[in-house]
């Protein structure tokens, strides 16, 4: 697997208080990379850092150049980013935000149109294409959103990297795990994908890698079982839990003790 993204001792620091403590990572293609920990532990921070949208220390390298050395428009279709939220007051249809997502594209209106077809299905909104977006809930924008960054990523090629802040924190059970087998068959296609998640579960079935942060710091790295241990999640999270296999399927299992 490819390198995808690398930071070099990246760090955030707002005033006299440091958000993001030095970190230096390697995040690879093919890999669902999930970024943990309790609220204020860094990682929408770190994810914000790695896309220059916070002012941060060290370097950043996106297939092994500067993340500064991309032109603009050729890196967004490479890279793609799903917010926590996002502002859009005007009344485009829901089909109009989708095709937002081919503005780095260059398609046909034939093409677009099969491109942003297959987003709304895959991410159950083409029953809702027509509609404005304002009217929607919050969960549905959420998916709207998805499929316009899987829009984005239609010409990306064997170099594509989605990184997702909260993609779930909006949606009911059944598109909380609809959306992370999106995230995860993106990652089994060769893109890069690094998702922010609260719920120690759904990290646990869907991660590939995780990156546990705590008050700025990395203080683990690696797969689910080696990072979420007992021990570990109650020093971090301040909370007892006990760690089971998985009934039917190979991955731990949190319950709080």
């Amino acid at each position: 697997m490819s390198i995808a993204i690398q930071t070099h001792q990246l760090s955030v620091s707002i005033g006299s208080k440091q958000l993001l403590k030095p970190t230096s990572v390697a995040l690879q293609s093919g890999q669902l990379t999930v970024l943990l920990g309790p609220n204020g532990a860094g990682k929408s921070t770190l994810l914000k850092a790695m896309i220059g949208e916070l002012r941060a220390s060290g370097k950043v390298e996106v297939f092994g150049q500067t993340q500064k050395s991309w032109r603009s428009e050729r890196l967004a279709r490479h890279l793609a980013v799903l917010p926590q939220s996002s502002e859009l007051t005007f009344p485009f249809s829901v089909r109009e935000v989708v095709e937002l997502g081919a503005l780095p594209l260059s398609v046909s209106k034939l093409q677009l149109d099969d491109i942003v077809d297959k987003n709304l299905a895959l991410t159950d909104v083409s029953h809702l294409q027509l509609r404005p977006y304002p009217m929607l809930s919050g969960g549905e924008k959420q998916r709207v959103h998805f499929a316009r960054v899987l829009t984005q990523l239609a010409q990306a090629g064997e170099q594509a990297i989605l990184l997702l802040d909260e993609p779930t924190s909006a949606l009911d059970l059944a598109h909380q795990h609809n959306t992370l087998k999106l995230a995860k068959l993106q990652a089994e296609q060769g893109a890069c994908v690094v998702a922010v998640i609260h719920d120690l579960n759904l990290a646990a079935q869907y991660a590939d890698r995780i990156l546990l942060l705590e008050r700025g710091n990395l203080v683990a790295d690696g797969s689910p079982w080696e990072v979420l241990s007992e021990r570990r999640i109650e020093a971090v999270y301040g909370y007892p839990i006990t760690v089971m296999p998985h009934p039917r399927a190979d991955y731990p299992l949190l319950v709080s003790a």
